[in-house]
């Protein structure tokens, strides 16, 4: 997945995320990465996805899912699925981040 901040698009983030994993976890997971963005919900097509479905059942390469929070926003895009096992404490691995990500790290 591709994960940008709203509005800063030059901002990204490429996270490996196992399609098992339920929507409650990959958003704590997110706000745990991403503080300023904590608390919030998927919203596709004007409805919010907050529960135990997976990933996999929501989300779809290609398509851009909107994480609202009170504080801010992220916008998740699946690039593409592949057939493989992550090491099973690895449910959600971040793989690279934009230049201007990590020198504000």
């Amino acid at each position: 997945m591709i994960v940008t901040p709203c509005g800063a698009p030059r901002t990204w983030w490429h996270i490996e995320v196992a399609a098992d994993l339920s929507l409650r976890v990959f958003q704590e997971k997110l706000g745990g990465l991403w503080p300023s963005v904590a608390h919030g919900v998927f919203v596709l097509d004007s409805t919010e996805h907050l529960d135990s479905q997976s990933v996999a059942n929501v989300f779809i390469p290609g398509l851009i899912v909107r994480y609202d929070s009170p504080t801010g926003c992220l916008m998740v895009q699946v690039i593409s699925w592949y057939d493989g096992q992550s090491a099973p404490d690895q449910t959600m691995a971040i793989m690279a981040t934009s230049l201007r990500q990590a020198e504000t790290e």
